[in-house]
C-alpha cells in the first residue's frame, strides 16, 4: 500500500504546477472539468484492477489527473469572489476536503456492502460525471458572463478580474 500512496502523491506533485499552469492558459472552468472527468474515470478504473502493477499505473495516472484541482480552485475563487470572502471561501473548501478524506471511506464502505466492491466504483465515478455536466453548464470562467447574476452582484464583482494581465490566455505571439 505503501507504494500505491506514493505513486499518486508523486504523480500529484510533479503535476500540480502543470495543472495550475493549463489553468492560467483555457481557464479554470475546463481544467476544473479535466479534473473531474480524469478523476471520475480513474475512481472507475479502480474496480477493474488486476494486478499490484495495475494498480500502480492506475494511481499514478489519478494522481497525474487530480493535480491542478486547487489552483485552478483558487483562480474562480479570484474572478467569483470579493476580497473579503476569500479567505472564508477557502476555509470551506479546505473544511470538506478534510471531511470528504474523513467521512468518504465510511460512504464508500455502506456502498461495498451493497454492490461489491468492484460495483462501488464505478458508482462513484458516475457521480463525478453527473458532476461535471452541470459544472459544464452553470459555471464560467468570467462571472460577467453568468446568465444568472443580477445588477448587484455583477457590480460587487466588476472589479475582480478573471483574467489579470499577467495570466491572459496565449494565443501566440507576443504578449
Amino acid at each position: 500500500m505503501g507504494w500505491i500512496f506514493f505513486v499518486f502523491a508523486w504523480a500529484y506533485a510533479l503535476f500540480e504546477i502543470p495543472g495550475g499552469y493549463l489553468g492560467d492558459r483555457i481557464g479554470p472552468r475546463k481544467v476544473l472539468l479535466r479534473v473531474v472527468l480524469w478523476w471520475s474515470f480513474f475512481t472507475a478504473v479502480v474496480g477493474c484492477v488486476w494486478s499490484y502493477t495495475s494498480l500502480l499505473v492506475t494511481q499514478f495516472l489519478f494522481g497525474a489527473g487530480e493535480a491542478g484541482c486547487f489552483p485552478n480552485v483558487n483562480k474562480a475563487f479570484t474572478a467569483w469572489l470579493p476580497a473579503h470572502e476569500k479567505v472564508r471561501a477557502h476555509g470551506i473548501l479546505w473544511l470538506f476536503a478534510r471531511w470528504g478524506g474523513a467521512f468518504g471511506p465510511l460512504l464508500l464502505g455502506v456502498v461495498i456492502v451493497q454492490v461489491g466492491w468492484r460495483h462501488a466504483f464505478p458508482i462513484f465515478g458516475l457521480l463525478g460525471v453527473i458532476w461535471a455536466v452541470f459544472f459544464y453548464f452553470w459555471f464560467h470562467d468570467d462571472p460577467m458572463k453568468q446568465p444568472g447574476l443580477n445588477d448587484a452582484e455583477r457590480e460587487l464583482l466588476r472589479g475582480n478580474a478573471s483574467w489579470p494581465p499577467a495570466m491572459r490566455p496565449f494565443r501566440g505571439g507576443r504578449r
